[in-house]
C-alpha cells in the first residue's frame, strides 16, 4: 500500500523505531536547554504558554484546534531551540520570538487566510506587528538593532506558510507520524545550533 493511500490514523501510529526518534530528540533538547541555565527554563515556560494561548485562539478562530495547537507548539518549540541562550538585544525580543513562532505557526497550520499567496503576506504582517509590538510594549524604542528582529520576524513570518505547506504535504504522503517529523526538524535546529560556534566562532 503507497504512504499517500494510509489513513490518518495510521500515519499516527508509533512504531518501536519512532520512539527511538522521539526520545533522541527530547534528550537532545532537554541537554541543550540543561546548559543554559535557569533563564532558559523560564524562557521555555513563556514560550509554552504563548503556544497554548494562541493556538487555541487561532485553532478556534480556524475550526482546527488540533492543527492550530499542534503547528503552534511545533514553531514556538523550534523558536525556543534556535534562539535560548543565544545573545538577543532584550526580554523583549526573547519573548517576541515566542509570539512570533506560535502566531504564524498556527496561522499556516489552519491555513489562515486559505489563500496561500494571502496567508504569507498575514502572517509576514502578523510577525512584524508581534515582534515590534513586544519591543514597543516593554518601553524599548525602534533602533537600528532592534528593527533587524523586526525585519526578520516579517521575513520568517512569510516563509512559515510555505513550510508548514510542505510539512504537512510531505505528512500526508509519508508513512512517519507528525511528531516524528517533529523530531527531525529539532534535532536539525539542535545540532545546527551547536555547530554555529565550532564553524563560525561564534560566542553564543
Amino acid at each position: 500500500m503507497k504512504a499517500m493511500d494510509r489513513s490518518p490514523d495510521e500515519r499516527q501510529q508509533i512504531a518501536l523505531r519512532d520512539v527511538l526518534w522521539i526520545t533522541t530528540a527530547v534528550a537532545f533538547v532537554l541537554g541543550y536547554a540543561r546548559t543554559l541555565g535557569q533563564s532558559a527554563l523560564m524562557q521555555a515556560v513563556v514560550y509554552a504558554t504563548l503556544a497554548v494561548s494562541v493556538g487555541c485562539v487561532v485553532g478556534w478562530v480556524g475550526r482546527n484546534m488540533r492543527d492550530g495547537l499542534f503547528w503552534s507548539a511545533v514553531m514556538a518549540l523550534l523558536a525556543y531551540v534556535a534562539v535560548a541562550g543565544g545573545r538577543l538585544p532584550n526580554s523583549a525580543v526573547v519573548i517576541g520570538w515566542g509570539a512570533v513562532g506560535a502566531a504564524c505557526g498556527a496561522l499556516a497550520g489552519v491555513r489562515l487566510p486559505t489563500s496561500a499567496w494571502l496567508g504569507s503576506w498575514t502572517s509576514a504582517a502578523c510577525g512584524l506587528l508581534l515582534m515590534a509590538g513586544c519591543i514597543v510594549v516593554a518601553g524599548h524604542s525602534l533602533s537600528w538593532l532592534l528593527m533587524l528582529d523586526v525585519v526578520a520576524a516579517a521575513l520568517i513570518g512569510c516563509l512559515l506558510r510555505p513550510f508548514i505547506t510542505f510539512l504537512q504535504w510531505f505528512e500526508q504522503r509519508s508513512r512517519q507520524p507528525r511528531v516524528v517529523l517533529v523530531s527531525w526538524l529539532t534535532l536539525t535546529v539542535v545540532i545546527g545550533n551547536a555547530l554555529v560556534p565550532i564553524l563560525g566562532g561564534v560566542q553564543r
